[in-house]
Formats: C-alpha cells, sequence, structure tokens
C-alpha cells in the first residue's frame, strides 16, 4: 500500500529568513514595518498572508494589540485600530541557525526570541524610536553588561566620538509607567559604563519630559544634564533639538557579529 504523503511544512525564502533576522534583533514588530521593509513594493495583504503562513507553521507569533501611543506607530498600521504584532518562536531561531548569514555566530549560543505581550508595547517604542533617529539599534537583550537586568539601557547606538573617544549612547523609552528607582537606576548602568557618552530619554509628553528630567537634576544636579537629554517622540521625529553630540554617526552599522558575538554560550 502505498503510504500518504507527509506535509513537510513551508519552504522558508530568503526573504523570511532576512525577516526572522530583523525580528531577533528588534524582538517584536508591527505588520505596517514588516511590509515596508521587506514587501515595499507590494500590498500589505501580500504581506500579512505571508506572515500569516510563518505563523500558522510555527516560526513566529501574532498577537493583537491596542494601538501604542500615535508616534510610534508606523503609518502602515494606521488604517486600523488595533496593532498586529509578531515576534520570533524557537521555531524560527533553529531556522536561524541553519539558514540565517549570521548563522555561524548565532551556532552555540543562548538566544530567546520571546517576549511578554505586556513588554511588547514598550519593545514596539523602543524599535520605532531608532527608525525615527535613523539609526541601527543594539536592543537590551543582546547587550552584555553588568547589574541588574532591569536598570539596563533599552538599547545603544552609536554618536561620533567624543573629545575622551567615547561614543555609545544608552537610549531609555518610559512609555509612563518608570518610577523614579527605575529611572534613577538606569541612569546609574550609563554612568557606569566608561564606554558611553550620553543618554537619550523618550517618552510621549511634555509632562512627563519635564518629570524625568527634574528626577535626574534632584538626585544629581542640573550638570548631569550636559550628558542626558530627555525628549518627546514628537520632538525626535521632528528632528530638531537633538543635541549633536547625540546624534547619530552617519558610519553608524551593525554587522552579524557585531550584534551576537557577544551572546552567551549554550552550555
Amino acid at each position: 500500500m502505498r503510504r500518504p504523503r507527509r506535509d513537510k511544512g513551508v519552504r522558508l525564502t530568503a526573504r523570511d529568513t532576512q525577516i526572522f533576522e530583523d525580528l531577533l534583533e528588534r524582538r517584536a514588530d508591527s505588520l505596517g514595518s514588516i511590509h515596508a521593509r521587506h514587501w515595499p513594493t507590494a500590498a500589505q495583504d501580500t504581506a500579512r498572508r505571508r506572515l500569516g503562513v510563518l505563523v500558522n507553521d510555527g516560526f513566529l507569533n501574532r498577537i493583537y494589540l491596542e494601538r501604542p501611543p500615535a508616534a510610534l506607530v508606523h503609518s502602515g498600521d494606521d488604517e486600523s485600530g488595533w496593532v498586529h504584532a509578531y515576534t520570533l518562536t524557537p521555531r524560527g531561531i533553529a531556522a536561524l541557525r541553519r539558514r540565517s548569514l549570521a548563522g555561524s555566530v548565532l551556532r552555540g549560543r543562548s538566544v530567546k526570541g520571546d517576549l511578554d505581550e505586556a513588554a511588547i508595547p514598550h519593545q514596539l517604542a523602543v524599535n520605532r524610536v531608532g527608525e525615527l533617529l535613523g539609526t541601527p539599534l543594539r536592543p537590551d537583550h543582546l547587550l552584555d553588561l553588568p547589574g541588574d537586568r532591569r536598570h539596563r539601557p533599552d538599547a545603544t547606538y552609536q554618536a561620533r566620538p567624543d573629545t575622551t573617544g567615547r561614543r555609545t549612547v544608552m537610549l531609555e523609552i518610559d512609555l509612563g509607567h518608570y518610577s523614579r528607582q527605575r529611572i534613577l537606576g538606569k541612569l546609574s548602568t550609563f554612568l557606569a559604563d566608561p564606554d558611553a557618552t550620553g543618554v537619550l530619554f523618550a517618552c510621549p509628553t511634555d509632562e512627563r519630559a519635564a518629570w524625568i528630567a527634574k528626577t535626574l537634576r534632584a538626585a544629581h544636579g542640573d550638570r548631569i544634564m550636559d550628558r542626558v537629554q530627555v525628549l518627546t517622540f514628537t520632538q525626535i521625529q521632528e528632528g530638531r533639538l537633538l543635541r549633536d553630540a547625540l546624534r547619530p554617526a552617519p558610519d553608524a552599522e551593525l554587522s552579524p557579529s557585531d550584534v551576537y558575538d557577544h551572546l552567551p554560550r549554550a552550555a
């Protein structure tokens, strides 16, 4: 008797692998953003259908989220009251190890792609601010920094070197729920890093920005603001107020080795 053919699942394409690489770095991304990055000339339904195939075959998770702050929503997501977000599954990570250009770096290293649903709006905000700044980010889960994980920067990027050669800028995103202790803990991480030249705090409103600046000054004095800037998402989007010392370097880029080389080795 002839055996029935087993379904071997979806055949992955080069574009699929690129999406997986993006999601490993960005941790979460919205439909509008993925469409713009990977299907710039196609209708969004084309992206939606392919992502649905990858979800159904276990490579991606799909989460439906209420709209994040307007300044952080990608233009391709504006038509809906909900944002479709995607994250990478363990099966997606396994596919990267076999197929990705970064696979030789990833093999043998411990990598997590999952993200609590409650943390996804914050991660989308981190990604969106990176896009507004026009620079690649090294996100917190790929940073090798000592101390409390809660006080790690949300991401870092590279500025032009300052007079001492420091060029790392720490990026902190506060959607309005960080406590005074959390804000000061984030600043302590910055002050303890010999390679960090400055820190940029980004938040939704002018009122929140004023509170963050007041909190920092009360603890460290006015001089701390020489190395710290607090801006709203809208101000970052407009691009006029960011200090030159915190502007991304025009040559900033991340290679697979830059991004993954310091991930811990699997036991």
